[in-house]
């Protein structure tokens, strides 16, 4: 991020509307399943804050919402992410990815 910072004019601005817009996106589409990504000690707040949830602590790395449609889990790189990941929450039925039509019934 540092390195964007330097190089990026009007970062902070670009990444305010991008995440308007993309709250904007959520809301007016209601995805059966978002999927976000990352550690650190804000991330799994501001992800809160744009998907109005309160997280779950589903295991160290792990976070989901009440409702299991969205979930928070580690960064993808340097192997910090895997297949195990995904399926473990599978395995825990941890998501809840029913399409929006059975959702309402």
């Amino acid at each position: 991020m540092e390195w964007f910072k330097g190089h990026v004019p009007d970062l902070s601005s670009k990444i305010a509307l991008r995440t308007t817009v993309l709250g904007q996106m959520l809301a007016e589409n209601d995805p059966a399943l978002v999927v976000c990504y990352g550690d650190g000690s804000t991330l799994p707040d501001k992800f809160a804050q744009l998907l109005k949830v309160e997280w779950i602590t589903a295991s160290e790395r792990i976070r989901i919402s009440p409702d299991r449609r969205r979930l928070q889990l580690p960064f993808l790189g340097v192997g910090q992410f895997s297949h195990a990941i995904v399926q473990s929450c599978i395995d825990h039925q941890l998501l809840n990815c029913a399409p929006k039509a059975a959702r309402a019934s």
